[in-house]
């Protein structure tokens, strides 16, 4: 629209929002922020427990494999700005980082540090901030409807987020603009969420951590090797990386099926562990491997005494137990719920939008950044790697389109 007030409006004031208004004003755009909350960035500042996992250093194809057979869409966007040169970015904003097991954070250690910085370089570039100021709907003509009034722009980059956090800002709101331009929608359910677990005897070892466990879903269609990490139980559950990691796609199974078996290995290669027991308990001589109270409730489920002596203990009892600490087989009845997932897995469909350049092939004009897609990655970094990459490269050709 030739005469329209802004050059561009974002739709959201997270990573993805943030970084394509950057990009954008970097090449004199003249750009508008709209967000709905009352403060901006707030998801960002919860990222990470606070600590803002950035981006994650894995090679190109390993990173983009995380995100599975969706992934290759991401390259475009990583290629334009992979973890290196978000690093270097931060760095001339004067947020060094560093790098720890491929995982880059903030040396400050804190998420405010990135958003300070993200919002100081939107001032300096005059990008201008809306809060508590809502879309609700993008016209074919251009610009942004609000409840107040339509706002003209040449371009708008829909950078909504998804829905975990309500009370941070997460929403089902940009999926409704995005089916009213006419984009399907993947049904969203939540991911990086905690397990609710229906075995009570797991609730009761609440607190409980395991280290370097392996998951994996005990149906058809799903990876043998499964996942491996950090593992906790809670009172309703299990949580930690390796739980989280795996929730998408256990969330994604209760929209067939009320309940999903998971089968967990707490020890892999856990070897002979009966020949340095001699007299030890049971749950002594397995303390290397896992916590005693782990091997305690784990010996009552097949009714071994956990105190009595290795030596004691039968060569089928061995068997029974060391199957139930490689294979052991819980059942997932539901997850905690938007309100505790991080990530959203599902939303605004691939299909409809130009991974060259994010750009809707439906509505031109549109873009697209962020977690509104149909895209997640686990934890360590992925998924805000792919908000500021989505950003960046909306941003860079929403400035070459106009």
């Amino acid at each position: 629209m030739i005469g329209s007030s802004y050059d561009l409006i974002v739709i959201g004031s997270g990573p993805s929002g943030l970084m394509g208004a950057i990009a954008a004003a970097r090449n004199d755009l003249r750009v508008l922020v709209l967000e709905r909350m009352p403060k901006v960035g707030l998801k960002l500042l919860a990222s990470g427990g606070g600590r803002c996992n950035l981006c994650n250093t894995l090679p190109e194809e390993e990173f983009i494999a995380a995100f599975g057979r969706q992934g290759r869409f991401m390259q475009p966007a990583l290629r334009a700005m992979g973890s290196a040169e978000l690093r270097a970015f931060f760095q001339t904003l004067n947020v060094p980082t560093q790098e720890e097991a491929h995982k880059v954070f903030p040396v400050s250690g804190g998420a405010e540090s990135v958003l300070d910085a993200l919002l100081k370089e939107c001032r300096e570039l005059k990008v201008e901030i809306r809060t508590n100021c809502e879309a609700t709907a993008i016209p074919k003509e251009g610009g942004v409807q609000t409840a107040e009034a339509r706002i003209p722009s040449k371009a708008v980059l829909l950078a909504s987020g998804g829905k975990g956090y309500a009370t941070l800002g997460g929403s089902a709101s940009g999926y409704g603009l995005a089916h009213r331009a006419g984009h399907e929608i993947v049904d969203p359910v939540p991911a990086d969420v905690p397990l609710l677990i229906h075995e009570r005897w797991a609730k009761e070892l609440s607190g409980v951590a395991v280290t370097g466990a392996n998951l994996r879903i005990g149906l058809k269609g799903f990876p043998k090797a499964g996942t491996t990490g950090d593992l906790l139980f809670t009172h309703q559950g299990l949580t930690g990386p390796v739980v989280l990691n795996s929730s998408g796609a256990v969330a994604e199974k209760f929209n067939t099926i009320e309940a999903v078996p998971i089968i967990i290995d707490f020890a892999p290669g856990l070897n002979d562990w009966r020949k340095a027991g001699g007299n030890k308990s049971i749950a002594n001589a397995l303390r290397p491997w896992i916590p005693s109270a782990l091997t305690k409730s784990l010996c009552r489920l097949i009714d071994i005494d956990p105190n009595a002596p290795v030596s004691k203990l039968s060569e089928k009892k061995s068997v029974l137990l060391t199957e139930q600490i490689n294979q052991c087989r819980l059942t997932a009845t539901g997850t905690e719920g938007f309100k505790k997932a991080m990530v959203t897995r599902g939303g605004i469909a691939l299909t409809g939008i130009a991974p060259n350049t994010l750009e809707s092939k439906l509505q031109p004009g549109l873009y697209f950044a962020g977690e509104a897609l149909n895209l997640d990655g686990p934890c360590g970094g992925f998924n805000l790697q792919w908000a500021f990459s989505s950003g960046h490269l909306a941003g860079q050709h929403i400035s070459e389109a106009l």
